[in-house]
């Protein structure tokens, strides 16, 4: 009787951003952390899944191999979410995440 009060699954809305020729964005598995860190896009990638409402993922630079300038641009989203939500924890610089030496990381 449990399955009666469930909504029928086969009722999903689509947004039309969905259906679009659109390529889905390159998402790249973590191997090393502190390496994978350092170009801000990952950490972002994990603001989006838990909070997609405050950080869209159109509004992250998600490329294969990213440029000097779209790290920069993804760690000055990242400095900006942390001001706005996070009562300002984000302590590092943006040369911090850049060019940290082995030891900091």
């Amino acid at each position: 009787m449990l399955y009666k009060s469930l909504p029928a699954l086969s009722q999903v809305r689509y947004r039309r951003e969905h259906l679009s020729g659109r390529p889905f964005p390159h998402l790249a598995v973590m191997e090393d952390l502190m390496k994978d860190v350092c170009d801000g896009a990952a950490l972002l990638a994990v603001i989006h899944f838990y909070c997609p409402e405050y950080m869209r993922l159109d509004d992250i630079c998600l490329k294969e191999v990213p440029s000097l300038s779209d790290s920069v641009y993804n760690i000055h989203l990242l400095r900006e979410f942390s001001n706005e939500y996070l009562n300002r924890c984000f302590y590092l610089h943006t040369e911090d995440l850049l060019y940290g030496p082995p030891v900091l990381k």
